[in-house]
């Protein structure tokens, strides 16, 4: 699998004119690069659904990224006990798994 778009991604309103239904759709860039859409299709079940929130969840995913790399490469210095919560979870698992999402070595 190929390297994801370099950061920062920024999101932003569609421009001219929009449609009611299209008010909360958000385009996901890095500089003058398309890298994602989100769409808010608008039904009696969903007003002011997630779409927006969805688009800054995606902008910000080079950033996340970018931390679990990093608690990932300072868990050796880290005392054990942090790693581990009252419930047995396991915080360097997760921080794993987030990178392998990430880069597409996992599946959701």
């Amino acid at each position: 699998m190929s390297e994801h778009t370099p950061g920062p991604w920024e999101v932003h309103a569609p421009s001219g004119t929009v449609k009611p239904d299209q008010r909360d759709d958000r385009l996901i860039t890095a500089g003058k690069l398309h890298v994602a859409e989100t769409f808010q299709y608008m039904n009696h079940d969903m007003q002011n659904g997630p779409s927006i929130a969805n688009a800054y969840l995606i902008a910000a995913a080079p950033d996340l990224l970018a931390v679990c790399k990093m608690v990932q490469d300072l868990a050796p210095s880290l005392p054990t006990w942090w790693f581990d919560d009252a419930e047995g979870v396991s915080y360097d698992d997760i921080v794993r798994a987030a990178i392998e999402m990430a880069k597409g070595e996992r599946d959701g």
